[in-house]
């Protein structure tokens, strides 16, 4: 029987879109709000809920990125909507179970065991392995897989190798109808690449841009404001204690500017040669959200394998850099991230190519 897919209706992609936006603010919102000052304290159901808010926030940009995409080529299919509301909280358990397996179950314990100075580094490396299991769903799955063979089995090497020359022979037999007749499902780790070509406009553009412009604006003015202030805190003797969710906060702000320099290039490019649509609306509109998920992952990554400690303004201007340029390159942010997924497990799957 051959599949078909069913496009979904206006309502449908509307629902989709602002579950999203949704998905994507409440759990920036949980990871600014719930980061302690001190991670070596006993955060209890706190630290929990920190990964869970970081699993389903890398799960959100996936499933985000995947739905913008989609609706915008039109291969969006209606049948896929439980997998776009259920992804996020896929991403929350899977985020919990993923530091919990690499900790060995004693993940607050090994949070109050780190030095002071460093223990801000280490929950901040939990917090970005949580992110990543969420985001690349498919790759931390077989991971967790890998580890429960290696546990509780041990096939013999004649039973290895009859599996491996099975698969081989089922992807040699499979390959070119795999080729023709793909199938529509979501793929983890999917970036979106730019809007096609397409007919004549028919997107109220001068409401969007003006839109747009006024978030642009508003973004750049908190980003000067907050930054002057966080540096100038950091100058001081004796920081706040709310310091770490300001720098959280800031990083959030700057990568979604960087994202609007983006979509600001990609609509005069398009709109320049005359080729909007407005199925790409969604594209357009989440991609700030995503970017500043994806902003604060890399933050959360930065600090856990570079930046020791934000205790300088040259510490907060890099971490600025680092957001601004992560939310401009939304797409080469997802491809770095994967890399260094595959390089913490000595796992070289890449990433999968988006459907174009």
């Amino acid at each position: 029987m051959a599949y078909e897919k069913v496009a979904p209706s206006s309502m449908v992609r509307l629902r989709l879109g602002i579950y999203s936006l949704a998905i994507l603010l409440a759990f920036l919102a949980l990871l600014v709000t719930l980061l302690p000052s001190d991670p070596a304290m006993d955060l209890g159901w706190r630290l929990i809920l920190l990964l869970a808010a970081a699993g389903g926030l890398g799960a959100g940009v996936h499933a985000a990125t995947s739905f913008s995409h989609h609706a915008g080529v039109g291969t969006l299919g209606e049948e896929w909507t439980w997998w776009y509301i259920l992804r996020p909280a896929l991403g929350a358990g899977l985020g919990i179970l993923f530091v919990l397996v690499v900790t060995g179950l004693g993940v607050s314990d090994a949070l109050k065991n780190v030095p002071a100075a460093d223990a801000m580094r280490t929950l901040a490396g939990y917090l970005a392995l949580a992110g990543l299991a969420g985001m690349f769903s498919r790759q931390a799955i077989d991971w967790l897989r890998g580890i429960f063979d290696s546990l509780f089995r041990a096939p013999d090497k004649d039973e290895e190798t009859d599996k491996a020359e099975r698969l081989a022979q089922l992807r040699g037999d499979d390959a070119d109808k795999k080729q023709t007749d793909r199938s529509q499902a979501p793929r983890d780790g999917a970036v979106a690449s730019e809007p096609r070509a397409a007919s004549a406009p028919d997107l109220p553009w001068k409401r969007f841009v003006m839109l747009y412009v006024s978030a642009m604006l508003l973004l750049l003015a908190g980003v000067v404001v907050l930054t002057c202030i966080v540096a100038r805190w950091l100058a001081g003797p004796t920081p706040p204690a709310s310091i770490e969710c300001l720098v959280s906060l800031l990083v959030i702000l700057a990568a979604a500017l960087g994202a609007t320099i983006h979509v600001f290039t990609s609509v005069s490019d398009f709109a320049g040669r005359n080729k909007l649509r407005t199925q790409w609306l969604w594209w357009y509109i989440l991609r700030p959200f995503i970017a500043a998920a994806l902003g604060l992952l890399v933050y959360f990554a930065a600090r856990a394998f570079w930046i020791a400690e934000v205790t300088s303004p040259v510490h907060l201007y890099t971490v600025l850099v680092l957001a601004l340029l992560s939310g401009t390159f939304s797409k080469q942010t997802v491809r770095w991230l994967s890399k260094l997924y595959d390089a913490i497990f000595n796992k070289v799957e890449g990433l999968e190519e988006d459907r174009t």
